[in-house]
């Protein structure tokens, strides 16, 4: 706690004006002349300074977070636990950089609820004030990376024109110097802070960033890294190498085609600086009803941008699918004669659309269940098993060795299996379309689509474990493990787009007589669509709400050993 020099009250950091205030006078005071006359500086024998902190640990989740008050923590800002936190007074490592707070909690509230209000379909308990003043003000870690590359370049090009009726191709050479330097480039070095919900609210200015100062935590709370300032080096260097290939490309003025990927290689950072700075984040953690699951909302305390995880209510999202869908149907049955095979073709089209986008929620459902999208987290904690019953864990498991220890087909079966599979597949589609007995044309046109439906999945999957082989490391066989598990968890929500679309080919091709049949097909198929897009709308809660985190109680190791 820093003491004013006129009265002796507590000061803290107002990030409305930029000055250390005190809370009972109401003067203001520069943080940096503050922090001078407060100074109490140890030195590490890695010559890195410490500060004094408070670190408070969640007893629930082992989150840990710094701050310069004693006061007990009354919450936990990663898993909403409303147990008291444990504290205890430590040394901590100096980052190099800060970027104060400018955004207020008041600005961090109303741009919440701003967002709460275009969020249509969110549910009440999020509206609720209780709920919105829980905004913490945390300086989240960041490894700040600066690359530069310099000397020459060597690339090749091809530029094609037409004379007549030749096209001419011309190779080149492409030799010149580069001098380029990157700085300020960031990544988030918490595992606690989900990579997804960092990137959302980047970037973070720089120009702001001041020599750190214990002053600037007055009143807030800080994270310390856990994180391996080298897990995101090679993307950095990657994203820098893109960057400056298109800026040489464009100052080439060519319109020849450049080797890209070569010129890349090339322009790919040697040399980097690192330095850890502290960046501002308005936090707040929703905890649900059923304990099990938490929804957080961010929000950069330098730029004010917002970044929230909003589940949907069913019954808002119900009513309002219905006000809006009824006037679409009023208006199309006016302006349209639907016949009933059109309507048959839209059933299955929805049906498509539906298993397009199951398959990508369930997909990132899939990666923030075991935390593949946060790779700070995967590289400090692994990849977080899915929570399944004892039952499906065996079933899972005995499919993954059955994988591992079948035999490989050899490229002779393979070929005998496709030669079957086209004679069989050629004979019944001349049979359908000769019409040699009538009668049997629509058996034949059934059968042909079963044996496509099925067989050429069969053939294309020989030839993929044709290609792929017996796994040759551990990684290889974590990636089959990875996609065995990503299709169990994905499968069953298939089935009902899936089935709607069956449906709808299968009327198609029969061709009752009555439209009875048609209408009949189309209502079921429509019932199995709505089931499915109920279905996304609970993936989308799922995507939102977070498992609960378990964190180990550590942080920083690798800073020092910097």
């Amino acid at each position: 706690m820093f003491a004013c020099p006129s009265c002796s009250g507590e000061l803290r950091f107002d990030p409305a004006t930029q000055k250390m205030k005190c809370a009972h006078c109401q003067g203001d005071f520069d943080p940096q002349e503050i922090a001078s006359q407060n100074e109490n500086k140890k030195i590490l024998a890695t010559g890195r300074q410490t500060f004094e902190a408070y670190r408070f640990t969640c007893p629930q989740c082992g989150g840990e977070l710094l701050t310069d008050d004693t006061t007990a923590a009354t919450f936990c800002n990663y898993c909403g636990s409303s147990d008291l936190l444990e504290g205890r007074l430590t040394d901590e490592k100096c980052p190099d950089y800060v970027i104060p707070f400018k955004i207020t909690k008041l600005d961090c509230m109303r741009a919440y609820r701003g967002l709460l209000r275009r969020s249509l379909f969110a549910p009440k308990d999020f509206r609720l004030d209780t709920n919105v003043e829980r905004f913490r003000g945390i300086y989240m870690p960041y490894w700040v990376y600066g690359f530069s590359t310099r000397g020459p370049v060597h690339t090749t090009g091809t530029t094609e024109y037409r004379r007549g009726d030749y096209v001419y191709t011309d190779h080149y050479d492409v030799d010149f110097q580069v001098s380029e330097t990157c700085e300020g480039l960031s990544y988030d070095a918490s595992s606690k802070f989900s990579d997804s919900l960092s990137g959302a609210i980047a970037p973070f200015d720089m120009q702001d960033a001041e020599d750190f100062k214990p002053t600037y935590l007055s009143g807030f709370y800080a994270d310390m890294s856990d994180v391996d300032y080298n897990v995101y080096e090679d993307k950095g260097k990657s994203l820098v190498a893109k960057d400056c290939s298109y800026r040489a490309m464009r100052k080439l003025r060519t319109k020849s085609s450049l080797n890209r990927e070569k010129l890349e290689k090339q322009l790919k950072p040697k040399n980097t600086q690192v330095q850890m700075g502290l960046f501002p984040v308005w936090f707040l953690a929703n905890r649900n009803a059923d304990g099990k699951s938490v929804c957080y909302a961010v929000v950069n305390g330098q730029t004010g941008k917002i970044a929230a995880d909003i589940p949907m209510d069913y019954k808002k999202f119900l009513l309002g699918t219905l006000l809006f869908t009824l006037p679409i149907f009023v208006l199309l049955n006016l302006a349209f004669t639907l016949s009933p095979l059109m309507v048959t073709t839209i059933a299955g089209f929805a049906a498509i659309v539906a298993m397009f986008l199951i398959n990508r929620q369930m997909n990132r459902i899939y990666n923030r269940h075991t935390m593949l999208d946060d790779e700070g987290y995967v590289k400090i904690h692994g990849k977080r098993e899915l929570p399944l019953s004892e039952k499906e864990a065996k079933r899972l498991r005995k499919k993954e060795q059955k994988r591992l220890e079948k035999s490989e087909k050899t490229g002779l079966q393979i070929a005998i299996l496709l030669l079957g599979y086209s004679f069989i597949g050629m004979l019944l589609f001349v049979l359908r379309f000769l019409d040699v007995r009538e009668q049997f044309s629509d058996f034949f046109a059934i059968a042909l689509f079963f044996y496509i439906l099925v067989g050429f999945p069969i053939v294309v999957s020989r030839f993929v474990r044709l290609i792929k082989g017996k796994p040759k490391s551990m990684q290889d066989i974590s990636s089959r493990k990875d996609s065995v598990e990503r299709w169990s968890f994905k499968r069953k929500a298939f089935l009902k787009p899936v089935a709607a679309l069956l449906a709808c080919i299968l009327v198609g091709l029969f061709h009752p007589v009555s439209d009875l049949y048609y209408y009949g097909i189309v209502v079921a198929c429509l019932l199995l669509v709505g089931w499915s897009f109920l279905d996304i709308m609970r993936s989308h809660n799922e995507l939102t709400c977070r498992p609960l985190p378990q964190f180990d109680k550590r942080g920083g190791q690798e800073y020092e050993n910097r």
